[in-house]
């Protein structure tokens, strides 16, 4: 049973940390092509 918690508290750290990457990758593209409104773009 407490594999089963570690796991899915791992699985849901690397989900985490995949959309801030994405978040910033997005937020790196947008200030790139010079846009003013990136922090439109990402959102909360």
């Amino acid at each position: 049973m407490t594999m089963l918690v570690i796991g899915a508290v791992l699985l849901g750290l690397c989900w985490w940390a995949f959309e801030q990457m994405n978040a910033y990758d997005k937020l790196q593209t947008c200030a790139l092509s010079g846009r003013r409104d990136c922090s439109k773009v990402v959102g909360p």
